[in-house]
C-alpha cells in the first residue's frame, strides 16, 4: 500500500467507528481486567493535566484555505513549557466542514516514527471532521518545534521521566483535544484517535490515558515491548532495568488498556516485527 491507500484506508476505519460508536473490532483488554494500582496512580498523577490547562493555546496561524463548505487551518498551538520555560509548537493542519448548523466527529490523525501524519484530506468524502498532528517531520521547514526532548536520546527517562519524548507528544495531542472540544463544528462525544506504526503506538497509549476518546485506530502499532521482540524491544532493553521498568509502566500502551473504553480497531501483520500488543 501507498501513503494515499493508507491514509485512505485510516481515515475509513475511523470514521466507521466513529459512525458506529458501540462496534469493537478488537478487544483491546480481557473482560473484566483492571487497571494495576501502579498504573491508576500514572494516571492521576503524571498523566495530569493541570500544569498544561495553564498554558494558553496561544494560536499562531500558518494557512487557512475554504473550499466549498469545508475550511482548512493549519496553526501552531502551544502546549506545556515544562521546566525550561520554553513551550513546545505543535504543527496541526485542521479540516472540518463549516456549514452552519453542521456538527461533526472529529479523527485525530497523529503521526508515525518515520515521518509527518498524512495530510488532511479525507473529510471532503467521509464527512468526518480531521485534525492532523505533524510529529517529526525534520526536512520540512514548517514543522512542529518540540523544545522540551532530549534529541540525542529522545529514549531516555533522565533525570526525569518526563524527559522522554513520549511525554510531551502525548500531551501536546491532549491539549489538541481541549482545543477541538472548544469548536462549534465538532461532536465532542464522538473523537477518534489513530495512526500507522508508531503513530497507532501513540493513538493506543492516549486512548488508556484518557478517555475522551470514543474510537482508536492503530495500523502495525507498538506495545507489549516486555513481551514481545523487535526494534523498540531492543531499543528500550538497553536502558538499565529500573529504567526499562519505569519507561514501561508509563509509557507501554499495554499498561493501561484496561483503560479503553473507545471501540478499536486494530490491524498487524503476522510476521509483526516492530509491533507487539497483548490481545
Amino acid at each position: 500500500m501507498n501513503s494515499i491507500q493508507i491514509t485512505f484506508a485510516m481515515a475509513l476505519s475511523a470514521v466507521s467507528l466513529l459512525t458506529f460508536p458501540n462496534i469493537s473490532y478488537a478487544q483491546s483488554a480481557p473482560q473484566g481486567s483492571v487497571l494495576s494500582k501502579e498504573a491508576a496512580r500514572t494516571l492521576a498523577t503524571f498523566w495530569s493535566m493541570d500544569t498544561e490547562r495553564k498554558t494558553p493555546y496561544n494560536i499562531r496561524m500558518v494557512s487557512s484555505t475554504t473550499v466549498g463548505d469545508y475550511k482548512t487551518d493549519r496553526f501552531y498551538l502551544t502546549s506545556q513549557p515544562f521546566e525550561t520555560g520554553k513551550p513546545d509548537q505543535v504543527l496541526c493542519t485542521f479540516s472540518r466542514n463549516v456549514k452552519q448548523g453542521v456538527v461533526s466527529p472529529v479523527y485525530i490523525d497523529v503521526g508515525g516514527g518515520a515521518d509527518a501524519a498524512s495530510v488532511a484530506q479525507a473529510p471532503h468524502y467521509l464527512h468526518c471532521a480531521v485534525m492532523n498532528i505533524e510529529w517529526r517531520a525534520t526536512n520540512l521547514d514548517v514543522r512542529s518545534r518540540w523544545a522540551n526532548t532530549n534529541n540525542n536520546n529522545p529514549w531516555t527517562i533522565k533525570p526525569h521521566v518526563t524527559d522522554c519524548f513520549v511525554f510531551p507528544y502525548v500531551q501536546a495531542t491532549r491539549r489538541v483535544m481541549d482545543y477541538l472540544s472548544e469548536q462549534p463544528e465538532i461532536d465532542k462525544t464522538r473523537v477518534g484517535v489513530g495512526g500507522a506504526s508508531f503513530g497507532g503506538w501513540f493513538a493506543l497509549l492516549i486512548a488508556g490515558i484518557d478517555n475522551r476518546v470514543t474510537s482508536v485506530f492503530d495500523l502495525w502499532g507498538c506495545g507489549g515491548q516486555k513481551e514481545r521482540h523487535g526494534w523498540h524491544n531492543a531499543v528500550i532493553s538497553k536502558l538499565p532495568s529500573d529504567e526499562q521498568e519505569a519507561w514501561l509502566s508509563h509509557y507501554d500502551p499495554n499498561t493501561f488498556l484496561p483503560n479503553i473504553k473507545a471501540s478499536t480497531m486494530i490491524m498487524l501483520g503476522t510476521n509483526e516485527l516492530i509491533s507487539g500488543l497483548r490481545l
